[in-house]
């Protein structure tokens, strides 16, 4: 049964994370995207070299934004639990709430082990977008 309790509460978890991550990608995406639009429109580039400069620096933010992100997902996740009443049948069925909360330290100690490969990879792309300046 707390298999079952554990796999629920995780994709319900994880499913959170994502629509964060998603939809605030998105929204970062295209604000930065406008932004690199506004101080390289006087050069007339190219639209797709717009693009790409916005996507390089995608992963450096996302290693920024991520902790937060899961911050936010976390406790929607729980206030959702809570309206919904799941919490308190958790309890009736005989479970802690250190129980039911393991899904979410199981996904921060995840995050601390990729965020910690992911920001290496942000490291060198911020690198290499510092030092090639693009001319356009």
């Amino acid at each position: 049964m707390y298999t079952q309790i554990f796999k629920h509460l995780f994709t319900y978890y994880f499913k959170n994370i994502l629509i964060f991550h998603i939809g605030l990608i998105i929204l970062i995406y295209m604000a930065d995207f406008t932004e690199t639009l506004k101080k390289l429109g006087q050069y007339n580039p190219k639209i797709y070299l717009i693009f790409l400069i916005s996507a390089m620096k995608l992963p450096n933010i996302i290693v920024d934004l991520s902790p937060f992100l899961i911050l936010f997902a976390s406790l929607f996740t729980i206030r959702t639990l809570v309206i919904k009443k799941e919490v308190d049948i958790f309890k009736a069925c005989g479970l802690s709430i250190w129980q039911f909360i393991k899904p979410f330290f199981v996904v921060i100690e995840l995050s601390v082990i990729f965020g910690k490969k992911f920001s290496c990879y942000s490291t060198i792309v911020d690198l290499c977008f510092n030092f090639h300046k693009i001319s356009i």
